[in-house]
């Protein structure tokens, strides 16, 4: 039977992850390590970046979970204000646009998808011949 490894190789290999992975700086992250629970703590430039750092720990074989206490201090050129953001369109208010392709019935007549479409619920509009 296998032992569990030990916290010390724990914080060796997840230290040797952060190290591989370009994404991250790892001068910026400290590691910590009981039980096989690995606290993460720092200052990152970016959420992307404290993201990776989160994934990259869980690559790690004996770590049992993550404990993520990472600031992230955005770069001036990053900021965004409650206005800026609030101009920009956001995906999910916006209707999805479907492609319905031409179907054919059980007698092998075709015709649109678009008459289908037409009578189903949540489709606001359905456009095309």
């Amino acid at each position: 039977m296998e032992s569990a490894k030990k916290d010390a190789d724990i914080r060796k290999d997840v230290m040797a992850e952060l190290e591989w992975d370009p994404a991250i700086d790892p001068t910026h992250v400290g590691v910590a390590v009981r039980e096989g629970v690995v606290t993460l703590t720092g200052h990152l430039d970016t959420y992307a970046e404290k993201y990776a750092v989160q994934r990259a720990v869980q690559r790690v074989e004996g770590v049992h979970a993550v404990a993520v206490e990472i600031d992230v201090k955005l770069e001036p050129g990053h900021r965004r204000s409650d206005t800026e953001m609030a101009e920009v369109p956001d995906p999910a208010m916006s209707p999805p646009i479907v492609i319905l392709p031409v179907c054919a019935s059980a007698s092998g007549r075709a015709f649109p998808a678009r008459r289908i479409a037409e009578t189903a619920r949540g489709i606001d509009a359905a456009g095309g011949g």
